[in-house]
């Protein structure tokens, strides 16, 4: 940052430059578990995810596109009582982060 003045009707004015950060990039997701293709029974499956943004805002995943969850830690389990309403058969589940810019990434297991 750098301080400058400038001379305007004979009056000396400090000015400043202001320094602005651009952030453009996507935050990336990593699923380490539940891996594509697992097997889970009727016991909501945990997850292991990680997540590579310095500037991290929020996390939340979905179930086959359905309402998003809301989640703090990058260790946990899928809420039983969303699972339990799930038909038999597959199952997408999306997890989604945000940055503090409202860049939006996300990554699926199926």
């Amino acid at each position: 940052m750098a301080t400058y003045f400038i001379e305007y009707e004979g009056i000396l004015h400090k000015n400043q430059d202001l320094e602005i950060m651009v952030d453009d990039i996507i935050p990336i997701i990593t699923i380490n578990i539940p891996q594509n293709s697992d097997v889970i029974g009727v016991t909501a499956p945990n997850f292991d995810i990680s997540i590579e943004e310095p500037n991290l805002n929020k996390t939340w995943y979905s179930l086959n596109s359905g309402a998003n969850t809301t989640f703090i830690r990058l260790t946990g389990s899928i809420n039983q009582a969303l699972w339990d309403a799930l038909p038999e058969g597959n199952v997408i589940i999306r997890f989604y982060v945000n940055d503090l810019a409202g860049n939006i990434g996300f990554a699926n297991s199926h």
